[in-house]
């Protein structure tokens, strides 16, 4: 449950890898995750090292990697191949070659209906497999984001505190956690959690800390209160970043209408 949570380090710190291929898959994609390229160094040969090798280069290079996916025997491939064409944007791909044939893979199904902004039947979907799989957190989570979507901001945050007593605080649940506090207007409960994201996401190695501060923004721009000190860690982390790219095009476009305004 803590790696379909983002909790990377607790799947890390519990020693997984001694505890089956299963464990020891989701012990180096948590690796992978925060960024520990060189662990797959020390990985056992029964692992589809191929596929790890692929999930590294995507994750942490940003390569399109779909159509070097290799069959395996774990059918980790098809995990891999699912989140793949998901990060990509075909998102139609993503539900048309996914098997819903265990609780992850319909939840990533789930995930892909949500980005074609499709949450009834994402909703429907995520229900369906928990008839079956009640405890899983794959499906908790992504019902949660499904609830969120939605606008039913109160029953996504009871989810979401649930899955965080269960499987312990990370960047991903504190972020969601923070989402409904802010579209209820409870800035210092959204403010409390993102700064607990931005700790844990520093300790697992930096990954995801721009999607903290981007709500970090959001959280102090609406509380009316200065955000300047987040902007600046975010331009340092990835200058690049689209929260950049949007405020360039929102200056260009006002500049634009007062130029056209000016000549009347």
């Amino acid at each position: 449950g803590q790696f379909f949570t983002g909790n990377y380090k607790g799947v890390i710190d519990s020693n997984a890898a001694s505890k089956g291929v299963y464990p020891a898959l989701l012990h180096y994609s948590s690796l992978i995750e925060i960024g520990q390229q060189t662990a797959l160094n020390s990985a056992p040969s029964s692992l589809p090292l191929a596929n790890l090798q692929l999930l590294n280069s995507h994750v942490n290079q940003g390569q399109s990697i779909t159509s070097s996916i290799k069959p395996d025997q774990y059918n980790f491939h098809e995990f891999l191949k699912s989140i793949s064409l998901i990060n990509e944007g075909d998102f139609s791909q993503a539900i048309e070659t996914t098997p819903q044939t265990s609780p992850e893979k319909a939840a990533l199904v789930a995930c892909a209906m949500l980005k074609l902004k499709h949450p009834e039947i994402a909703e429907n979907t995520l229900k369906n497999a928990l008839s079956k799989s009640e405890e899983d957190a794959s499906l908790q989570f992504m019902m949660a984001i499904t609830q969120i979507s939605k606008g039913e901001y109160e029953e996504a945050s009871s989810n979401i505190s649930e899955l965080s007593q269960k499987f312990g605080d990370s960047p991903l649940l504190l972020n969601a956690s923070a989402i409904c506090a802010l579209e209820e207007g409870n800035y210092q409960e959204a403010e409390q959690d993102l700064n607990k994201a931005l700790t844990l996401a520093n300790e697992m190695g930096g990954k995801n800390m721009d999607i903290s501060l981007k709500n970090m923004i959001a959280c102090k721009r609406q509380a009316g209160e200065d955000f300047s000190i987040y902007e600046q860690q975010l331009a340092k982390i990835n200058p690049n970043d689209s929260y950049f790219t949007t405020l360039q095009n929102a200056s260009q476009l006002l500049d634009q209408l007062f130029h056209n305004s000016s000549k009347r």
